[in-house]
């Protein structure tokens, strides 16, 4: 059996909250910033909107919008769309 690989994240990599974390529902479906990576497999991150019961993450960000989180709750969040490339639509028709 092979073991899940952990999403690995730097500082400044953008997330999105997929799974409560040390009893924190407000995470899921947040998108945040990486500031911290403390360890192979925790992060502090500053979520973009304030989160019930959030904190400073030890003063690194504005108290309440702080949030230690383990990787298996979180993946990875582009702010931008991609567009898929191997599309067979053109240009036209999305832009319609």
């Amino acid at each position: 059996m092979t073991e899940k690989k952990l999403p690995v994240f730097q500082e400044g990599d953008r997330v999105i909250g997929t799974d409560v974390f040390d009893g924190n529902e407000d995470i899921v479906g947040m998108t945040g910033t990486i500031r911290l990576v403390e360890g192979d497999d925790m992060y502090s991150v500053e979520y973009d909107d304030k989160i019930e019961g959030g904190h400073d993450c030890g003063g690194l960000i504005p108290n309440g919008y702080g949030w230690h989180t383990h990787a298996n709750s979180l993946a990875p969040y582009q702010d931008e769309p991609v567009i898929d490339s191997s599309s067979s639509m053109s240009y036209d028709e999305v832009m319609i």
